[in-house]
């Protein structure tokens, strides 16, 4: 027995030496990556990387449609300019905030069935709105005055939009009565680029 204690007490330097060092290199190269990180300017998370390759891909071409928006709000304005490069994409600035929203073609059809569809088929009108969080998500009903209730789920870390569901239902009178002293739901723009 004497032997395999020996060797235990004699090998459990040698693993606390090992562990340590492999704990120290991790570290190193931790702190390597990040450095190189900020200070080559690289993105650091996809939603980073996605914004850059998006200001690359555009950054010579002039929009086909720029649409300057002015959105009054009770106590201030806000400035918000969309625009609209000839692949779909679209660059918003509001205030000193940019962002890009890379057109999807696999979305189009829900894109132009939204934009073209029948008004009993969307939701219209006053609406109340609440919000609420599950999980990493946000949920945001709206009802509205034509009966529609709009269900979005947004990820609450990205704004990424995961789920978008409507239906039809009739509204209860206190319902009727919030919905009255809601905001209207303003009509889309519609932009035709050709």
């Amino acid at each position: 027995m004497g032997g395999v204690e020996a060797w235990l007490h004699s090998t459990k330097g040698l693993v606390a030496s090992v562990s340590g060092v492999l704990v120290v290199l991790s570290s190193v190269v931790n702190t390597g990556h990040d450095l190189y990180i900020s200070l080559s300017g690289a993105p650091r998370t996809v939603e980073e990387a996605s914004q850059a390759a998006l200001y690359k891909k555009h950054f010579q071409e002039s929009p086909t449609l720029t649409q300057p928006l002015k959105v009054e709000l009770e106590k201030w304005t806000v400035a918000v300019t969309v625009d609209v490069y000839k692949n779909g994409d679209i660059h918003l600035s509001v205030g000193d905030n940019t962002s890009w929203f890379p057109f999807n073609r696999v979305q189009r059809p829900s894109l132009v069935r939204a934009a073209y569809a029948e008004p009993a088929d969307t939701p219209s009108g006053r609406y109340i709105q609440n919000q609420r969080e599950e999980g990493g998500s946000i949920v945001r009903e709206r009802s509205y005055e034509n009966g529609f209730r709009e269900t979005i789920v947004i990820n609450r870390n990205t704004g990424r939009i995961i789920r978008r569901s409507t239906e039809s239902r009739a509204l209860s009178p206190e319902e009727k009565a919030s919905i009255e002293r809601g905001p209207a739901l303003r009509a889309p723009i519609d932009l035709k680029i050709k």
